[in-house]
C-alpha cells in the first residue's frame, strides 16, 4: 500500500463487545468516511449485523495519526486463536485482513490465518478470503494487539494514539484554574450538557484502575459525601477519569486536576484525558467523605451518586454468581445483588398480566445493583475468580459485609465498584457472611414423620461415558483435559472415569446426607439408549449409595412395559429408597403412549408401603418440557408452556387412575416441572385439589435462572394428604442452586482458583433437593411445626444463575434442569463457540448479569433453563405482602430483614 494509506493498526477485543475497537493509522487528514470494518468469529462468518461497521461520513485521520471505530469483536482469546478483523475501503476493496493469534491448517486455518465464508452481512471482496495471523493474542483483557515497526505486540491500549505509548507515567504538570466544577459536568440529568466539551476540573481521587481495562480513576469533590440527607442531592461530586496515559501516576488520595473532553460512555459520564491533560497538586485537599448509601429505587435517584465513594448500608444480599464465570466467555468477575433479599422470580410471585406480576417486576428492579471488580476485562483461567475462592463462598442469599468503600457507578447498569481491580479474595474491601451461609445449610431440617420424601436431580449422571463413544466431543479444563460431554453422541454427563468419580463423589455425599426414605430422581441416564440393562446406570449410582452402608438403598426397577426405544430419552426418571423403612407395592408404572410427552420425560409412578405403619402411598416422579426454545423474548413462562399444561392435565388423569385402581387415595407429585408457582402447569395441579408442599410451608426456592431465585421442582400433595394432615414438615435444602457453578464437578481447574471440593455436598447439582416428612400429628402441634430453616430463615434460594440466558447472545440453554450441559464446561479461555455464538456480550462494566451458556439438548430440543420459586398459593396473583413472604422465606439467619422505610415489606418479626 501507499506510504500515508490507512491500515489496521490495533485491535481491542478483550474488553468486551462495547469496549473494542479496531484503529486505522495513516496520513493526517485521510478521509476514511464509508469503510468497512468488522470481525468475523472463529466460525468463518460475523456474529451478528452488528459486527460490520460502516465508517460514518466525515470521519478522517486526526493530527494523531490514528482514529479508532467501535467494533464489536466475538471472543477474548488469550491464547492460541480468535476472531479475525477486516476493513474494506470505501471502494469495496479489502484492506487489511488479520486473525487474532495463528490458526493451526488442522484447525481450518490457511497460513495461520482464518478463511472468510460467503455469507451475505460480509462484503463481497472478504469473502472467500484467507486473513493473516498476528501470531499474538492481548495477553490480558486490559491489553490490545498492536502493530508496532511491523510486528503485532500485546500493550495497553493506546486508543486513537500512536501505538508504542503504553500509557505509562507521565509527569504530570502544574496546576492551573479549573473551568467548571464536578456536578457541573455531570449536571442533573441522566447525561452531561457539555459532551463534546473540554473541560478542566480539580477533585481527590477515590479509585484507580491502571489493570484490567478501565483505564483510569475516579475524581470527587475535596470535601464533599457524607450526605446528611442524600434524598437532597441533585448532582453528583463525583467523576471518572477515562485516561490510559495518566492512570500509572496517580494514587487514591492524590489531589489533581484533570482537562479533556466530555464523553458518555455507555451511561456513564466521563473526561477522556490524554497524556498532557493531567496535575497534581501539591496542595492538600479536604477529605471525601463516604455517602452511607441504601439504594435509591429509581434511576433518577441513582443519578445524583453516579461516580461518588459510598459506605452501603447493610442488607445487600447475593442474588447471582453466574457473571463470576463458569460459562463459556461469561467470566465478567460481577455478582448480582439484591437489596433486602435475592432478586425472585416473577412468575413465582404472580401470572404474568396481573398487576401483581408487574409490582414484582418494578420491586426486582428498585432492589437490584452489581458488585463488580473493577475491570472491564474478563477473568482468564489462568486468574483467580474475583471474591470467590474455597474458603470464601459466594452464596445466593448470603448477606454482605463491606469492609472498604466502594465507588457507585453505571457502567451497563449500576454497580457498586471496588476501588482498585480485584483478583481473588478481597476480604478487606468485602465479606460475605450473613444469611445464607453453607453454616446454616449444613444438613437438612428435620421435618420429622413417619416417613421422608424427597425429590433429587443428579444433573446427568451417566456411567456410560465420553470417552468410549465414537463421535464424543468434549468440554475442557483449562489445561486441555476433558471434563464433561459436550456433544456429537447421545451420552452426557462425564467424559470419563475420573470425572464420573468426581460427580459421584457428591451425588452420594449429599443423597446419604438427606436421609430420606424415597428419593425421586431426575437426570439421570437411561441406559436402555446405549444397549444396556434399562437400570444399569441406576443401579451404578445405587451401589455407590451402599459402598459404606451395604443393603441401606435399593431401586425400584423399570416395569416390563415401557414406550418403545426409540419413544424414550437419553435421560430418564427414577426411584431409589430404603428397604428398613418401605417397600414397593408392586412394579412400577410408566405414562406411555401420551402424545402430550412427546417431548419429555414420561412420568414414572410407584407405589411404597411404610413397613412400620403400613400406611401406603404413591409417588409419580416427573420432569415436563423446559422452558428454553424459539419464542419471544417476552413471554414470562417461556417456551412451551402449553405443552406443560398438557402434561400437567395428562398427569394429573394419570394418577387419578393409579390411585382408583390401587385403592390408595395420598398420591405425591415429584419433581421438576419447569415451571414456577404462579404459572399455568402448576395452576392445572392446585385446581385438581393438590398442594404445592415447599410453598405451602414456606421452606425455600430450589433454583435460580436470570439472577432470580424460584423452583422448577415442587412435591405436590393430593388433597387427602394435605386435608389430612399428615404433612409434618418440608423443607428445601440449599446445597445446589446457591453455589456457584465453579463448585461443580465439571468446572474442575477451571480458573487458577480451584473452588471445587471432592465429595462434598455443595453444588452436587443446579437444583435443591425437597425433602417432606409424612405422618400423623403424634404431638397435638400445628402442622409443619417440624418444618426446618427456621422461620425460612436457611431455605435461601440461590440467584446464582448459572443457567440464564443473558443478553441472549451466547445462550443455547434451557433452563439447564434437562439440558446436558450445566455440567459441560467451556474451558480454557475461548471455548463459548458451544451455543454458535463464539462468545456473549460482555458489557463493558463486565456485567453478564444473567444468562446461561448450557449447550446440550434434550429430546423434543429442550435447551435452557429456568428456577421456579415456590411460594404461598394465592391463586390469581400476589400482592407486596406476597413477594415480602417470599423474601422471608429466603432469608437466612434470625433478623436478617430487619430494615426500615422500603424493605420492612420484608420483615420477619
Amino acid at each position: 500500500m501507499a506510504d500515508g494509506e490507512p491500515f489496521v493498526s490495533e485491535i481491542h477485543y478483550a474488553g468486551g463487545d462495547d469496549a473494542d475497537f479496531v484503529e486505522l493509522e495513516g496520513a493526517e487528514g485521510t478521509d476514511v468516511s464509508g469503510w468497512t470494518l468488522g470481525s468475523i468469529t472463529r466460525g468463518d462468518s460475523p456474529h451478528t449485523a452488528n459486527h460490520v461497521v460502516t465508517v460514518p461520513d466525515g470521519t478522517s485521520i486526526p493530527e494523531s495519526g490514528a482514529v479508532a471505530v467501535d467494533v464489536p469483536i466475538t471472543n477474548s482469546t488469550n491464547t492460541g486463536y480468535g476472531s479475525s478483523v477486516f476493513a474494506v475501503d470505501a471502494d469495496g476493496e479489502l484492506v487489511d485482513f488479520w486473525t487474532l493469534g495463528f490458526r493451526p491448517d488442522e484447525n481450518g486455518g490457511t497460513d495461520g490465518g482464518s478463511v472468510a465464508g460467503g455469507s451475505e452481512l460480509l462484503p463481497e471482496s472478504v469473502r472467500g478470503q484467507s486473513a493473516r495471523p498476528t501470531n499474538v493474542t492481548a495477553a490480558s483483557g486490559g491489553e490490545s494487539v498492536q502493530l508496532v515497526e511491523g510486528e503485532w505486540v500485546s500493550a495497553v491500549p493506546s486508543k486513537g494514539l500512536p501505538n508504542g505509548d503504553d500509557g505509562g507515567p507521565v509527569d504530570p504538570g502544574e496546576p492551573g484554574e479549573d473551568s467548571h466544577t464536578i456536578p457541573e459536568i455531570q449536571g442533573e440529568g441522566s447525561e452531561s450538557d457539555l459532551v463534546g466539551e473540554t473541560v478542566t476540573t480539580s477533585g481527590v481521587v477515590t479509585a484507580a484502575y491502571p489493570s484490567g481495562g478501565f483505564d483510569g480513576y475516579y475524581i470527587q469533590t475535596p470535601g464533599s459525601g457524607g450526605d446528611a440527607d442524600p434524598a437532597e442531592r441533585t448532582a453528583s461530586d463525583g467523576i471518572f477519569a477515562y485516561s490510559p496515559q495518566t492512570v500509572g501516576s496517580v494514587e487514591v488520595g492524590d489531589h489533581v486536576q484533570v482537562t479533556g473532553a466530555v464523553e458518555e460512555f455507555n451511561g456513564l459520564t466521563e473526561i477522556v484525558v490524554g497524556a498532557d491533560g493531567l496535575a497534581i497538586s501539591d496542595e492538600p485537599a479536604e477529605a471525601v467523605k463516604p455517602v452511607e448509601f441504601e439504594l435509591p429505587e429509581t434511576d433518577e435517584g441513582r443519578e445524583p451518586f453516579e461516580g461518588m465513594l459510598v459506605s452501603p448500608v447493610d442488607g445487600y444480599v447475593v442474588s447471582d454468581t453466574f457473571a463470576l464465570g463458569g460459562w463459556g466467555t461469561r467470566a465478567f468477575g460481577s455478582i448480582g445483588l439484591g437489596l433486602g433479599g435475592p432478586l425472585v422470580q416473577e412468575t413465582d410471585v404472580a401470572p404474568p398480566g396481573t398487576p401483581e406480576y408487574d409490582e414484582a417486576v418494578a420491586d426486582n428492579e428498585a432492589r437490584a445493583v452489581t458488585l463488580d471488580d473493577g475491570q472491564s476485562a474478563r477473568t482468564s483461567s489462568d486468574q483467580e475468580v474475583p471474591y470467590l475462592t474455597a474458603n470464601t463462598p459466594v452464596r445466593t442469599g448470603v448477606e454482605l459485609t463491606f469492609v472498604d468503600d466502594v465507588i457507585f457507578d453505571y457502567r451497563f447498569q449500576w454497580n457498586f465498584q471496588p476501588t482498585r481491580p480485584v483478583n481473588g479474595e478481597a476480604s478487606d474491601i468485602v465479606l460475605f457472611d450473613g444469611g445464607n451461609t453453607r453454616e446454616q445449610n449444613e444438613t437438612p431440617a428435620e421435618v420429622g414423620g413417619d416417613v421422608t420424601i424427597a425429590s433429587f436431580n443428579v444433573l446427568n449422571y451417566f456411567t456410560t461415558l465420553g470417552v468410549d463413544l465414537e463421535g464424543c466431543t468434549s468440554y475442557e479444563d483449562r489445561d486441555g483435559n476433558p471434563l464433561t460431554v459436550r456433544g456429537g453422541c447421545d451420552a452426557r454427563g462425564a467424559w470419563d472415569q475420573e470425572n464420573l468419580e468426581r460427580q459421584e463423589a457428591k451425588i452420594v455425599a449429599a443423597i446419604n446426607k438427606l436421609d430420606a426414605d424415597v428419593v425421586a430422581l431426575q437426570e439421570i441416564e437411561n441406559s436402555a439408549r446405549f444397549d444396556k440393562d434399562s437400570d444399569a446406570a441406576l443401579a451404578d449410582l445405587v451401589d455407590a449409595l451402599n459402598e459404606e452402608a451395604p443393603g441401606t438403598w435399593a431401586y425400584a426397577e423399570t416395569p416390563e412395559q415401557t414406550p418403545a426405544l426409540e419413544d424414550q430419552d437419553v435421560i430418564r426418571n427414577a426411584f431409589i429408597y430404603k428397604p428398613d423403612v418401605v417397600e414397593p407395592s408392586g412394579e412400577s408404572v410408566i405414562l406411555i403412549d401420551d402424545p402430550a410427552y412427546d417431548n419429555a420425560r414420561e412420568p414414572l409412578a410407584q407405589q411404597f408401603t411404610v413397613t412400620e405403619t403400613g400406611y401406603s402411598f404413591i409417588g409419580v416422579v416427573n420432569h415436563f418440557k423446559s422452558k428454553g426454545g424459539d419464542c419471544p423474548d417476552d413471554t414470562p413462562e417461556g417456551c412451551f408452556n402449553s405443552d406443560r399444561v398438557a402434561q400437567a392435565e395428562s398427569l394429573v388423569e394419570f394418577a387419578d387412575e393409579l390411585a382408583g385402581e390401587s385403592g390408595t387415595e395420598d398420591v405425591f407429585l415429584i419433581g421438576d416441572f419447569n415451571a414456577y408457582g404462579q404459572e399455568d402447569p402448576i395452576q392445572v395441579f392446585r385446581d385438581a385439589g393438590y398442594t404445592d408442599l415447599a410453598s405451602e410451608f414456606d421452606a425455600g426456592s430450589t433454583y435460580v435462572f436470570d439472577g432470580k431465585v424460584g423452583s422448577l421442582d415442587h412435591v405436590l400433595a393430593s388433597s387427602s394428604v394435605f386435608d389430612g394432615d399428615l404433612v409434618r414438615g418440608v423443607d428445601v435444602w440449599n446445597i445446589n442452586s446457591v453455589e456457584s457453578v465453579l463448585a461443580e464437578y465439571s468446572r474442575y481447574n477451571y480458573f487458577a482458583s480451584e473452588v471445587f471440593e471432592p465429595g462434598a455436598v455443595w453444588r452436587a447439582s443446579d437444583h435443591d433437593p425437597i425433602v417432606v416428612g409424612i405422618g400423623p400429628d403424634d404431638s397435638g402441634g400445628e402442622p409443619g411445626d417440624e418444618t426446618g430453616a427456621e422461620d425460612g430463615a436457611e431455605d435461601g434460594g440461590d440467584a446464582g444463575s448459572e443457567v440464564g440466558s443473558d443478553a441472549g447472545s451466547e445462550t443455547g440453554s434451557d433452563d439447564g434442569s434437562d439440558d446436558g450441559s450445566d455440567d459441560g464446561t467451556d474451558a480454557g479461555g475461548d471455548a463459548g463457540s458451544d451455543d454458535g455464538s463464539d462468545s456473549g456480550t460482555d458489557t463493558g462494566s463486565d456485567t453478564g448479569s444473567d444468562g446461561s451458556e448450557q449447550g446440550g439438548t434434550d429430546t423434543g430440543g429442550d435447551t435452557g433453563a429456568e428456577g421456579d420459586d415456590d411460594l404461598p398459593d394465592t391463586g390469581a396473583g400476589a400482592s407486596a405482602g406476597l413477594i415480602a413472604a417470599v423474601i422471608a422465606a429466603l432469608a437466612a439467619g434470625a433478623g436478617l430483614y430487619s430494615w426500615s422505610r422500603r424493605r420492612a415489606l420484608y420483615q420477619v418479626g
